[in-house]
C-alpha cells in the first residue's frame, strides 16, 4: 500500500539508519560527559538531513517535520496511541462521533506576540487544504466552524475512529493567519508558531537551534535550548553521540545496535515502526504497465535476503499493512518469493526469454544495498536493472512527479488506519500525484462503500479483500518492515515511543537530577 498520508512526502524514512521508538522506564543520571549542568538546560539531537523551510503543508526532509513539530501546535498530539492536548486543551465528542468540539487554550500566544484564536485554526485548516500535496484530512470533514475566540467545531461525515490522528499531522499545524498573510511564504523561513519552542538560528547544513518560548501557556519546556545538528554519516554520529557531543539520535543503523547496546552511557530503545522500504513501480506508462511483469518482479524478491543483508535482521517481512492499524485482519496479502512462479509469470507477460530492462531510482539517503539485491534476483529471471542514484530531494521530487519506472522507497503511513491509507492512496482523481496507483476509478466505488461502512467487522473484511486486489496487482512491493530505535545518553527522562518515528515533542523530554 503506498502511503498517502496528508505530508506524504514527510515520511520518508532513512533507509541507511533504522527509525524508532522504545520505553525505558529505569531511572536515570546524566552523563559527565553531556557537560554537567549546561546539559540540563540543552538537548543535542542528531538529525540526518537538513530542513528546507518550516511550512506544515510542504515537509521533504527528517529536519522538515521535526523543526514544524517544535514550531507549530496541533490541536491534539499522539502519544502512545492515544490523543493528548496541543493547542486545544480539551474536546466533546458527540453522542454520533461525527461532532467534535475543541475548546483552545485561552490566551495562547505565536511567537510573535499574537494571540492565537479559533479564526487561526480555520485558516490553518483551509491552507492545509490548498497546499499540501495530499490531503488525507478534508475529505472526512463536513464543515469546521469558529463558534467563539477558543472554540472550534469539526463535524464529520462519517465516524472516524482515525480522526485525532489526522488532527495530530504536522500538516494541521497551526499558523498565525496575521503573519502569513502579511509575510507570505516568508513566512515559513522565519516561522511562528505557538509552539513550546520558537526557531533561534538556522545555520543551513549544520544545524537547527531552538529555545524555550517564554510566553508559552501550556507546559513549558523543560529543557530550555534544542539543538538539531546534521549529520548524515551514520557512522559520524554515533561517534558524535558516544562522545557527549549530542544526546539523542533517530534511526540508528542496524549494523551500529552492537555497539550502542555494549555502551553503559547510551540508551537504547526499539519497537516495531509503522514504516516500510518498498519497491513502487510506474503503472501509468512504460514497461511496468504490464502487471503479469510486475507480478514476476514481486515473486523473484528475496526479502529475507533484504532483511539480513540491508537491515541486519531487524525488520519483519513486509504483509501490505500493520499489525496494530483499524480494519486490518492480520493475513500477508504479498507475493512469497519463488523463482519458479516468476519465470511462469514471464512467459504470461509475453518475456519467456527475458529481454526487460528498466531503472531503479534510489537517493543517497537511502543507499544502493537494497537496490543491488533486487538487481541480482531479477537477473535471475531475465531482467536487467539500472540503478540511479539521487540526492534526496531529487528523488522525492521524482515520486511525487512520476519520473521514474520504479523507485525505491520507505514511507510511514501516519494514520492507524487501513481503510483511510487505501482511500488516500487509490480514490481517483486524488490519486493523480502517484503514478504507482492507477489513473482511473477503478477502486471508487469500493472505496467510498468502506468509507461510510458502520459495522466494524464487515468494514474490515471489505478492506482487505480491496488490500488483496491491488497486492496482486503488485503495483508497489513491500519489502520489509522496519524497526524503530531512539539511542540517547543516559540521564535523559520522558522520552516516548513514536511508530513513525519522527513526530517528538522534545517539550516533554527532561533531564534527570
Amino acid at each position: 500500500m503506498k502511503k498517502a498520508a496528508a505530508v506524504v512526502m514527510t515520511v520518508m524514512l532513512c533507509i541507511g539508519m533504522l527509525s524508532g521508538c522504545g520505553g525505558g522506564g529505569e531511572d536515570k543520571s546524566v552523563s559527565k560527559s553531556t557537560g554537567g549542568d549546561a546539559a540540563k538546560d540543552t538537548l543535542n539531537v542528531i538529525v540526518g538531513d537538513d530542513a528546507n523551510q518550516f511550512s506544515p503543508y510542504v515537509t521533504n526532509s527528517y529536519s522538515d517535520i521535526m523543526s514544524v513539530y517544535q514550531i507549530y501546535e496541533r490541536l491534539v498530539y499522539m502519544k502512545e496511541g492515544e490523543p493528548v492536548p496541543g493547542l486545544a486543551e480539551s474536546w466533546d465528542v458527540s453522542d454520533d462521533k461525527k461532532t467534535i468540539t475543541f475548546h483552545l487554550r485561552e490566551g495562547a500566544k505565536f511567537h510573535n506576540g499574537e494571540t492565537c484564536t479559533s479564526e487561526d485554526v480555520i485558516y490553518s485548516f483551509e491552507l492545509n487544504s490548498e497546499k499540501a500535496p495530499s490531503n488525507s484530512f478534508k475529505p472526512k470533514i463536513e464543515s469546521w466552524t469558529a463558534i467563539d475566540d477558543n472554540t472550534v467545531e469539526l463535524k464529520l461525515k462519517y465516524p472516524c475512529e482515525s480522526i485525532f490522528s489526522s488532527l495530530s499531522s504536522p500538516g494541521l499545524g497551526i499558523v498565525c493567519k496575521s503573519y502569513v498573510e502579511e509575510k507570505g511564504d516568508d513566512a515559513f523561513i522565519e516561522p511562528v508558531g505557538t509552539g513550546a519552542y520558537k526557531l533561534k538560528e538556522w545555520v543551513k547544513g549544520s544545524k537547527i537551534s531552538f529555545e524555550a518560548f517564554e510566553d508559552y501557556n501550556g507546559k513549558k519546556a523543560e529543557i530550555k535550548n534544542l539543538n538539531f545538528n546534521i549529520i548524515t554519516d551514520s557512522a559520524t554520529a554515533l561517534v558524535a553521540l558516544e562522545n557527549g557531543d549530542n544526546d539523542f539520535m533517530i534511526n540508528a543503523s542496524a549494523a551500529d545496535l552492537p555497539l550502542i547496546e555494549k555502551n553503559e552511557e547510551l540508551v537504547l530503545q526499539s519497537a516495531p515502526s509503522h514504516s516500510t522500504a518498498s519497491l513502487v513501480l510506474n503503472v501509468r506508462n512504460g514497461v511496468l504497465e504490464n502487471e503479469k511483469l510486475r507480478q514476476a518482479i514481486a515473486c523473484a524478491i528475496d526479502r529475507e535476503a533484504i532483511n539480513t543483508s540491508a537491515f541486519e535482521g531487524t525488520g519483519t517481512i513486509a504483509t501490505g499493512s500493520y499489525e496494530d492499524f483499524l480494519y486490518y485482519d492480520g493475513k500477508d496479502y504479498t507475493y512469497p518469493f519463488d523463482l519458479d512462479k516468476a519465470k511462469e509469470l514471464m512467459k504470461e507477460a509475453g518475456y519467456p526469454d527475458g529481454g526487460v530492462s528498466f531503472t531503479i531510482k534510489t537517493s543517497d539517503t537511502y543507499g544502493d544495498v537494497v537496490p543491488q539485491i533486487i538487481m541480482d534476483n531479477l537477473n535471475q529471471i531475465g531482467i536487467e536493472v539500472k540503478i540511479e542514484t539521487l540526492e534526496m530531494g531529487a528523488h522525492s521530487q521524482d515520486w511525487l512527479n512520476g519520473n521514474f519506472e520504479a523507485i525505491y522507497q520507505s514511507g510511514s503511513e501516519i494514520t492507524p488506519d487501513l481503510s483511510e491509507g487505501l482511500y488516500n492512496s487509490y480514490y481517483w482523481p486524488d490519486n493523480t500525484w502517484s503514478a504507482s496507483s492507477p489513473d482511473s476509478d477503478i477502486y471508487n466505488e469500493r472505496l467510498d462503500a468502506i468509507r461510510y461502512e458502520v459495522d466494524s467487522d464487515k468494514k474490515t473484511e471489505e478492506t482487505c479483500s480491496l488490500l488483496k486486489d491491488i497486492m496482486a496487482s503488485a503495483n508497489e512491493i513491500p519489502l520489509v518492515t522496519l524497526t524503530s530505535n531512539i539511542v540517547y545518553r543516559q540521564g535523559l527522562q520522558d522520552t516516548y515511543i513514536d511508530p513513525n518515528g519522527m513526530f517528538y515533542c522534545f517539550k516533554d523530554f527532561s533531564w534527570g537530577e
